[in-house]
């Protein structure tokens, strides 16, 4: 007997041992994690919404999260140049290929246009969704200062007649270009309604 419980309290110790050692690591990580999550939050908002000398969090109204349909909106800021407003910055998880979502940081200038879009955390498939998500390829420029007179449709080899709002999808990536697509249009759809009076020209 004295030979099975020996061997396990000693495996129960070092199991306690590493559970504590764990604990303190992330205690002693956790502040220098959020300072960079914080920073690269402040670089994002500044990317999509360059003419903003400032950013202010605004709450996410609970009726303006259950208008939005498309249910991407995770967070708002509205971005202002000497006190005056700018536009508004759209922080939003939207799901693609894999489950855990692409993280979009979004621009929208207060005359309606989409100034940027930032992509942070997404586990996409190489080659594929990652296409969608690089901007030095053909998708994401399509949003890039574009000024949408209506809603923002994603479609399949659109046709060089075709106007700006249909946005052409990666073939063979069509979830995550319909990941990004979800995401800048709910942005439009919450910044419209966010925007001051007369902001819109």
């Amino acid at each position: 007997m004295r030979d099975i419980l020996k061997p396990a309290v000693v495996l129960l110790a070092i199991c306690a041992g590493v559970t504590l050692i764990l604990a303190m690591v992330y205690q002693g990580t956790k502040p220098i994690i959020a300072e960079r999550a914080a920073s690269d939050l402040a670089a994002a908002k500044k990317e999509v919404l360059p003419d903003a000398d400032h950013f202010a969090d605004l709450a996410l109204p609970a009726r303006l999260a259950t208008d939005e349909p498309l249910q991407t909106v995770k967070a708002l800021y509205i971005g202002t140049k000497g006190g005056a407003f700018e536009g508004v910055v759209v922080a939003a998880l939207s799901r693609g290929y894999d489950t855990t979502g692409v993280v979009l940081t979004i621009g929208i200038r207060k005359d309606g246009t989409i100034t940027g879009i930032h992509v942070g955390d997404q586990k996409e498939t190489p080659g594929l969704g990652t296409k969608v998500l690089d901007p030095a390829e053909a998708y994401l420029p399509q949003y890039k200062n574009l000024k949408p007179n209506g809603d923002l449709v994603l479609v399949k080899n659109k046709a060089k007649t075709d106007p700006a709002e249909k946005i052409d999808a990666v073939t063979g990536a069509t979830i995550t270009s319909r990941a990004v697509w979800r995401a800048v249009q709910g942005a439009l759809e919450i910044s419209k309604k966010l925007t001051p009076e007369g902001a819109f020209q």
